[in-house]
């Protein structure tokens, strides 16, 4: 969906009667935002090199928005992935192999788009390791091939295997027992209901949200993660002193995706 934003949807607020005065007239001489450029025919990938202590790299797909139908089957997603300390990607970067000091999934969800994305904090000698070079192994063909891709293993097998019914069981147990938890709190059950109005003019009961996250299926799973994570609709973008030399590599890693 096309969407280009207007200076008449910006809300801007400012305190001090001089600057409001500099500002306002700043603000109406503003040409229109452009349209967001929305293709996604193509991967992109984006690296700087810089001096800094570790790497960070973030491997981003275009989500889904808050009203989605689907938006429960990629919290589960997400969870499964890299939502906490007993995910697919914490337990197999950081503490089998310890290539990373922080990894995780993550979806964002706006009302009207959403980016799902998984980001790495990785020690500079472990970049290879984590992301890109096959190591020598001991093992079956396909372990050699896969040992040192770590991360893109994990994206490649949410995508081609069910995910095990206890596994499904455990990420449903922890995503309704936040859910339960964070609207125990007042505040937090007030800015839920205020949003829900605001985005999505509904309203959902905390036992509806359980009764929905409880209806996921690992075939639901595996459909949906099939539509988001794809080789032509990866946004890749990674910093730090070894980044520029590996973008040959993270492109034919790519191709894995899909």
């Amino acid at each position: 969906k096309r969407i280009q934003a207007m200076r008449e949807q910006l809300i801007c607020l400012i305190s001090g009667e001089a600057a409001a005065r500099q500002l306002k007239s700043q603000l109406y001489a503003v040409d229109p935002i452009r349209v967001f450029n929305d293709r996604l025919d193509e991967p992109r990938i984006k690296v700087v090199s810089k001096d800094i202590e570790q790497t960070h790299i973030n491997l981003g797909f275009p989500g889904l928005s808050r009203g989605h139908k689907d938006r429960f089957i990629l919290a589960l997603a997400q969870v499964i992935l890299g939502g906490n300390m007993s995910s697919r990607l914490f337990n197999e970067v950081r503490e089998k192999k310890g290539l990373a000091y922080e990894i995780g999934a993550h979806a964002k969800k706006l009302k009207e788009s959403g980016v799902f994305f998984v980001h790495a904090g990785v020690d500079n000698k472990n970049l290879d390791d984590a992301l890109l070079h096959k190591l020598a192994a001991v093992g079956t063909a396909q372990e050699i091939e896969f040992r040192g891709r770590v991360i893109f293993k994990e994206l490649v097998r949410i995508k081609k295997e069910l995910v095990p019914a206890a596994e499904l069981k455990r990420a449903k147990d922890f995503l309704t027992a936040q859910t339960v938890m964070a609207l125990d709190d007042s505040m937090e059950h007030m800015l839920w209901i205020g949003d829900s109005l605001t985005n999505l003019d509904t309203m959902m009961t905390k036992e509806e949200v359980c009764r929905h996250i409880n209806r996921v299926s690992a075939k639901d799973i595996q459909r949906l993660v099939r539509e988001v994570i794809s080789g032509p609709k990866l946004r890749f973008a990674a910093i730090g002193p070894k980044a520029s030399e590996q973008e040959s590599e993270i492109r034919k890693l790519v191709a894995d995706l899909d």
